[in-house]
């Protein structure tokens, strides 16, 4: 039976098949994706547009005007992680189908989602491997079978889930046709069925092609071209594949291209397309060779009526080749992976870490991977003599000196984006975990007031280690009370308290050095559990821990939130107790809710405004207000472009206000209304200005003082908006006081911080 269609419609506001995107930092609310484009799978020319499918996401390449474009689910794609993609010249339509079994078509400046695949209810594999365009329908090779999708209506037409024998399930990795027949390659071999107004659905009308020489293995790729048939037949071993040939009544192997292993056939005209492991190959009708490239690992290959090849390369990303030797890469910049276990942004610049560590604080033994931000310009580091990285600290004086800690590996020092130094026993206070082997799980790291890198170190003797500004390192045993612990990340406060994470419910670790790093003499620390004002167990799960502007101590816990007030009274105050935020409810206010009770808080962000953005495990992002009273925005996948709802890390960049928010599916930014606040009114400056008339989004004031009050009036002294700034910015939407957009003019905006030692006046034109 067919699906029953569930379709969305979306306007893609970027025009894709007649504007281009515009590229740099959007408006305030906007959504940018930084997502990997090197490990490229599938490409298709959509009438000059060379669409891309990525590990991370889709772009395009212009081939009028040569610009590289990205797109993605800010610009309103459904999802991400894309199987496939294909484009009907017939219809004009741009296919793409995502690991789920999603499907988006694109067509005159608008996105159509079609989910019945998605949705449908099959046990076992729904992904879409390839699709074949055969006048206005579209065959989509399936886990379970075939679905005809018809271009012309936007809709499922038909679906043959049971073709195997007995009407069994049967995974088909790509379809081609020859004359009346619908040829199907799956790890069976061939199955033919007619097109001539047969009921496929019937399984009883498909049939194994027993002439075929590869039958009972599995074909991966089928093609046809001048009324022959290409299918190749996959080996278990390395470059043993063979490629078989149909001439619509006998096979036979093709004999030109021999001993590789075949990633995919296509075909332009009657020429043959081979993308094979570590080669891109043309061959003419009559087996010459066309062109042979030796690339990297060729995944997809198309030529264009130009006769330009367009390779899409695992490790390349996008290649152009338009003689016997080029390979143009034509892929847009990004991060090397989607895996991200730590960001952190230090003047405009980001860096990130792919890593981490398995649930139960196990190795994942990753490769190390590294990639810096900054000037709208990628850069990288990996290597796969280390693993498992985990936290970053960037040094305050130098974003381009800064540390990355480890899960088994030591600590990493980066110079100029460098690796210059690695952290064991041996030139360091860290220790191993295994006595007389290299082995130092090093969780958290914070830098103190005074530059001091502080580095918790799991499962030894002296788990917490410091390498003080002089270059000297010292390290704390504590009594051996942390000794046989994990511990995870760490902070440090306005007070100069050590806080520090216990995982697996062992609460937390307080330290206060009281100022002498050197003298232990002094010192304070304390084991404690989290617990409410009745000296209750809250909870000792903690994922995630921040200071806020006030001095308050904010836990993300497997019950959400929750916060030690006044912390620093941790030495001294018997009755020291954390609390849960407790939400009163818009319908009835004398019911509160615990703020995100039922979610794991996995990182808390706090901005210029005091705002807390708080990322969990499962349920999205979450800004709230600075006590955590006001719910501001709630993100997720059903709601935004957020590509996940498993966030690992969030990082903000107080100059501009633009929130990174790392995923399992990468990373996403969020330009937010807060930005840190100045000292001094000396780099006010409105944007936009003027305001024509065309314009309606928001009006930013920014190079404010924290809490700056801020006054628009007329030249004639009326008022006509009022308001505080967030952080170092003030919003107006450009209208006055009843609502109404504003009269063309010139508008004075007064700005002056809380107590009127400081102000200033700069002027705004806007244009009604």
């Amino acid at each position: 039976m067919a699906f029953v269609s569930m379709r969305k419609i979306y306007i893609i506001l970027s025009f894709i098949f007649f504007g281009q995107f515009v590229s740099g930092q959007g408006a305030l609310g906007t959504w940018s994706s930084y997502l990997p484009y090197n490990e490229a799978m599938v490409v298709a020319n959509a009438d000059g547009k060379i669409f891309c499918s990525t590990e991370g996401g889709l772009f395009y390449y212009n081939t009028k005007d040569n610009s590289i474009n990205k797109f993605g689910r800010e610009d309103g794609l459904s999802d991400n992680g894309i199987s496939t993609i294909g484009y009907s010249e017939q219809t004009g339509i741009l296919l793409i189908a995502y690991e789920d079994a999603n499907i988006d078509l694109i067509y005159d400046n608008q996105i159509m989602n079609i989910s019945d695949i998605e949705r449908k209810q099959i046990l076992g594999d729904k992904k879409i491997y390839s699709i074949y365009f055969l006048n206005d329908m579209a065959y989509l090779a399936c886990g379970f079978g075939v679905v005809v999708l018809d271009l012309s209506k936007k809709e499922i037409k038909e679906t043959y889930d049971k073709i195997g024998v007995g009407g069994a399930l049967l995974k088909v990795n790509d379809i081609s046709s020859l004359g009346d027949t619908l040829y199907c390659a799956t790890d069976n071999g061939i199955y033919t069925g007619s097109l001539l107004g047969i009921n496929l659905i019937d399984f009883n009308n498909w049939n194994i092609d027993t002439s075929f020489p590869g039958n009972g293995k599995t074909v991966n790729t089928i093609v046809s071209t001048n009324n022959l048939l290409f299918a190749n037949v996959k080996s278990e071993e390395q470059d043993k594949d063979v490629i078989y040939t149909y001439n619509g009544s006998e096979w036979s192997e093709y004999p030109y291209f021999k001993n590789k292993t075949i990633q995919h056939l296509n075909v332009k005209d009657d020429q043959l397309i081979i993308c094979s492991r570590n080669d891109f190959d043309l061959f003419s009708s009559t087996g010459e060779q066309l062109k042979h490239i030796y690339i990297g690992l060729p995944q997809y290959a198309i030529v264009d009526a130009d006769g330009i090849a367009w390779i899409a390369d695992k490790e390349s990303g996008l290649l152009r080749n338009s003689n016997s030797w080029e390979k143009v890469p034509v892929s847009p910049e990004g991060p090397s992976d989607i895996s991200v276990a730590s960001i952190e942004v230090s003047d405009n610049k980001l860096v990130a870490v792919a890593g981490g560590r398995g649930t139960s604080l196990s190795n994942l033994y990753k490769n190390a991977e590294l990639y810096t931000y900054s000037e709208n310009h990628w850069g990288g580091w990996e290597t796969d003599s280390l693993k498992d990285l985990i936290k970053i600290a960037i040094h305050p004086d130098d974003p381009g000196h800064y540390f990355v800690s480890s899960w088994g590996y030591g600590l990493l020092e980066f110079k100029n984006d460098d690796l210059s130094e690695v952290y064991l026993d041996h030139n360091s206070s860290l220790q191993s975990i295994i006595p007389g082997d290299d082995f130092y799980r090093l969780g958290g790291l914070s830098f103190d007031s005074q530059k001091n890198l502080w580095v918790t170190n799991s499962g030894v003797s002296e788990p917490v280690s410091v390498l003080k500004n002089t270059g000297e390192w010292k390290s704390f045993s504590f009594n051996n009370i942390l000794s046989t612990l994990n511990l995870g990340d760490i902070i440090v406060t306005q007070s100069g308290h050590k806080w520090i994470i216990l995982p697996s419910g062992n609460g937390l670790f307080v330290f206060n050095d009281n100022g002498t790093i050197d003298n232990e003499d002094d010192d304070e620390y304390l084991k404690l559990s989290v617990r409410d004002e009745n000296n209750t167990i809250i909870t000792n799960e903690i994922s995630s821990i921040a200071e806020d502007m006030d001095g308050n101590i904010w836990l993300g816990t497997n019950a959400g939130i929750v916060v030690y007030y006044s912390p620093s009274r941790v030495f001294t105050d018997d009755d020291f107790y954390a609390q849960q935020i407790i939400v009163p409810r818009e319908d009835d206010p004398g019911v509160g809710d615990l703020l995100l009770g039922s979610e794991t808080v996995t990182s808390i962000e706090v901005d210029g405004a005091n705002r807390k953005w708080l990322g969990t495990r499962n349920g999205g992002v979450f800004l709230v207000s600075d006590d955590g009273l006001e719910q501001i925005h709630s993100f997720n996948t059903d709601n935004s472009p957020l590509l996940s709802n498993a966030i690992s890390d969030i990082a903000i960049n107080g100059q501009n206000g633009e929130v990174f928010i790392g995923t399992d599916e990468g990373i996403i930014s969020y330009i937010g209304e807060a930005t840190d606040a100045d000292d001094l009114f000396n780099d006010v400056y409105v944007f936009p200005n003027p305001v024509r008339e065309t314009y309606y989004g928001d009006i930013v004031v920014s190079g404010l003082v924290e809490n700056t009050y801020v006054k628009i009036t007329d030249l004639n002294g009326n008022l006509v908006h009022e308001t505080t700034s967030l952080g170092g910015r003030a919003i107006w939407d450009g209208t006055n006081l009843l609502g109404q957009r504003v009269q063309t003019g010139v508008y004075l905006i007064f700005c002056s911080n809380e107590d009127g030692s400081l102000t200033h006046v700069t002027k705004l034109l806007f244009i009604h």
